[in-house]
């Protein structure tokens, strides 16, 4: 009978995983020929009853995949995910404390809240400095794991890899400081759509999307499988690299963060997507206090995005927003940063020798 109930809940997941894929498809489908927009059309958001349909169909059909990926969902898991609870905390508040205080910005001091979005402002800069800081972390952690034999080539690689990207994420927030040092812009650089040193501008739409949804997929979608799959937790690499349940709240902020960019698919599936997983993790974490923390922060990211959509004569610019969210996902980066190097840096220290990587002390 237990086998048999268990095949039943792998065909109902199987189905409702289906049934959600199916959904998004169709609505992929529809906006390439029915409403002709494409995958990236942006401007003010539409709220037609066809459109409103459409936000239905992509939260009912994430809620199906949720479902199906979640199996019996009898797994109970630790927000902080084995590191410091203290630390975890801390991060936590912080992030719930600056989204809090950019919505009253946005309700009460508008004008406060476009000034300092603007290019090379403070919420610019805020973003260039935590990318620097999450290259800087990951290439102190892989210059410590060479002190001796002990840590894993692919756990160096891959140490490598990560101070690369943040890097070049930094310096393209900055446009490699053409505008600080004066540079002029090279011919080659010329033909993107700012004229500025940098190569996310050459298809800007394109590239936000894949940054958002990228940024999406790892922050709040993996922490999410490292909580529900015991499975990715078996080996080394994985327990070092993958994102642990905390860093969930930071990236799930940032995908709140819309307007000019609401009506495309991709940052629908992001927002809704956050929101779920906030549930998520509140039906299954161990403590009371961690059930309210995500579910404070799914009503929050919920209040958020419904405040942006409602007041947008409030944006003087109505990208201004997107600045906030380039700003929470590199804090949600820098938090994920500070995890792995803790970690590494435990198991590699020369005066550490042999410890494994999984029975390193946590964050």
């Amino acid at each position: 009978m237990y086998i048999a109930r268990a095949g039943a809940l792998r065909s109902t997941s199987l189905t409702a995983l289906l049934l959600g894929v199916a959904g998004l498809a169709g609505i992929m489908l529809l906006d390439i020929f029915y409403w002709d927009t494409g995958f990236f059309l942006e401007g003010w958001p539409d709220f037609s009853a066809g459109h409103l349909l459409r936000s239905m169909v992509i939260l009912v059909s994430q809620l199906c995949m949720v479902w199906g990926l979640s199996g019996d969902g009898q797994r109970k898991l630790a927000l902080h995910g084995g590191d410091n609870v203290v630390v975890v905390r801390l991060c936590i508040y912080i992030v719930l404390t600056l989204s809090v205080g950019f919505v009253f910005l946005f309700l009460f001091r508008p004008s406060v809240f476009n000034s300092i979005a603007v290019e090379d402002g403070l919420v610019e800069w805020g973003s260039a400095v935590l990318l620097f800081c999450c290259a800087l972390l990951f290439a102190v952690a892989f210059a410590k794991s060479g002190k001796n034999g002990e840590c894993p080539r692919p756990v160096r690689w891959t140490l490598a890899l990560f101070t690369l990207v943040f890097f070049v994420l930094a310096m393209e927030e900055v446009s490699w400081f053409q505008r600080v040092l004066d540079i002029d812009t090279p011919e080659l650089f010329g033909r993107n759509m700012q004229h500025e040193m940098n190569l996310h501008n050459f298809d800007t739409n394109l590239m936000e999307n894949v940054y958002y949804f990228g940024a999406f997929g790892f922050l709040v979608l993996l922490p999410l499988v490292y909580a529900l799959s015991p499975i990715v937790k078996a080996g080394d690499y994985s327990r070092t690299f993958l994102p642990r349940p905390y860093v969930v709240i930071a990236g799930a902020v940032a995908c709140a963060y819309n307007f000019d960019m609401w009506n495309i698919l991709f940052i629908q599936i992001t927002f809704f997507g956050a929101v779920i997983t906030l549930i998520v993790f509140s039906l299954l974490s161990e403590t009371r206090e961690e059930k309210a923390i995500t579910l404070f922060a799914a009503m929050l990211i919920t209040v958020t995005q419904v405040l942006f959509l409602v007041y947008g004569e409030n944006f003087y610019r109505i990208w201004d927003v997107t600045e906030y969210k380039e700003l929470f996902i590199p804090l949600a980066f820098y938090i994920y940063s500070l995890s792995v190097y803790r970690h590494v840096s435990k198991a590699c220290l020369a005066d550490n020798p042999g410890i494994p990587l999984e029975k390193s002390p946590g964050f």
